[in-house]
């Protein structure tokens, strides 16, 4: 009896690479097919993208794409709604959108992620909503390559359930960022806070040091296997768990969520965290652009010092010279001028014995081709010192 299985194209965009992961997923096995990390300069362009995934599909039939947005594309903000309310919650939600994050909602792809008490209920979760012009482009480029999958879209916090931590105690999963860094508590594999300070009973793994990010990648794919009921992707099929009694279950959780979720019990949930966001809703929108501003600065200032750096790779300090020059005159005499132009150095003052001057100008190692360029004329101040004018070359180092 044959066993079915169906593939899954995963992308995770990290610094300026993007890492792709091909899996293939059975009732009861999971297995990576290849992974790849593409590089650039920059971020990646969509048709680089494209190709890659092209090549790394290589003729198989993909059934889903998923795109792992990375904390920096995401907003975040803590709300009274588990994951399991999720499904009758998000309309409202999406409606107070502006009111609660940064991001309007035209432009908003929106998810939850659930947050677990200690003894592992979950009451409440975290929205994250991510720029719908930022992920569009690597959805697109993924769709070329594996068109008609489904598409589904998760944060890279909601992506880290799959990295197979059940079984440790704590766990900080730190994610570098281009302003700052980012992190996730979990707790016996399960999702309890986000960027909290970290406790020294917790083990960090760092995203791109000790987990490649191409494992993340593929983690997203299983996480909602390992992590069924603790998040709702941003685009998709919620995370749900499959068993033989799935369809009666599904009957009378339908019945019961028609009854829970009542109008008057979510307005009244919705409005409180609303007000409460409210209060912060203009600083948290500055200190956000503030953060986009300086991303923007920092890579334009990077961009500057790496053409500079290019620009003056083959210069060297002109001191060395300046000094040689200087001392030349020793206490003999009096420096009226000194330039320095196109590796060319001109001394003009006055000495008792202007010869021994041209003497060490020609033995310092960093001057050669020493040589008078006026007539020397008595000091006007001074009979015993002659007025001189000598130039020399640079030498070669």
């Amino acid at each position: 009896m044959p066993i079915l299985t169906t593939t899954i194209l995963s992308a995770f965009p990290h610094a300026d690479s993007i890492a792709l992961a091909l899996v293939e997923l059975g009732p009861r096995s999971v297995r990576t097919l290849a992974v790849d990390t593409l590089e650039s300069a920059g971020a990646p362009t969509p048709d680089l993208l494209s190709a890659a995934a092209a090549r790394l599909v290589s003729g198989r039939t993909v059934s889903e794409i998923v795109v792992v947005a990375p904390a920096d594309w995401c907003a975040t903000r803590e709300i009274g709604i588990p994951p399991r309310d999720w499904r009758s919650a998000r309309a409202g939600v999406m409606e107070s959108l502006e009111d609660l994050v940064p991001v309007a909602a035209e432009d908003a792809m929106l998810g939850l992620l659930g947050l677990h008490e200690a003894d592992e209920s979950c009451a409440r979760g975290a929205i994250v909503v991510a720029r719908r012009e930022q992920v569009e482009p690597v959805l697109a480029a993924l769709r070329s390559a594996a068109p008609g999958a489904h598409e589904t879209v998760v944060s890279s916090a909601m992506a880290a359930l799959g990295l197979g931590l059940a079984d440790e105690p704590a766990v900080r999963v730190i994610e570098p960022g281009g302003v700052a860094e980012s992190s996730l508590t979990l707790r016996y594999g399960l999702p309890v806070a986000l960027d909290a300070p970290p406790a020294a009973s917790e083990r960090p793994v760092r995203i791109g040091e000790d987990i490649p990010a191409t494992t993340l990648a593929a983690a997203a794919i299983t996480a909602r296997r390992a992590a069924p009921a603790s998040f709702a992707p941003l685009v998709g099929r919620p995370a749900r768990r499959w068993t033989r009694y799935a369809l009666p279950a599904g009957l009378v959780a339908a019945a019961a969520l028609m009854v829970a979720a009542s109008p008057f019990v979510w307005d009244s949930r919705l409005d409180a965290g609303a007000e409460d966001a409210r209060v912060e809703r203009v600083a948290l929108r500055d200190a956000f652009d503030a953060a986009q501003r300086t991303r923007s600065e920092a890579e334009r200032y990077a961009a500057l010092c790496s053409a500079f750096d290019e620009a003056t790779d083959g210069w060297r300090s002109v001191v060395p010279t300046l000094r040689d020059a200087i001392g030349a005159l020793e206490d003999s005499g009096h420096l009226y001028r000194l330039s320095y132009d196109s590796k060319r150095v001109v001394l003009t003052g006055e000495s008792a014995d202007p010869g021994a001057v041209l003497e060490r100008l020609e033995s310092a190692g960093t001057l050669s081709g020493a040589r008078s360029t006026t007539p020397m004329t008595p000091s006007p101040t001074d009979p015993s010192l002659r007025v001189f004018t000598f130039s020399a070359e640079e030498a070669p180092r």
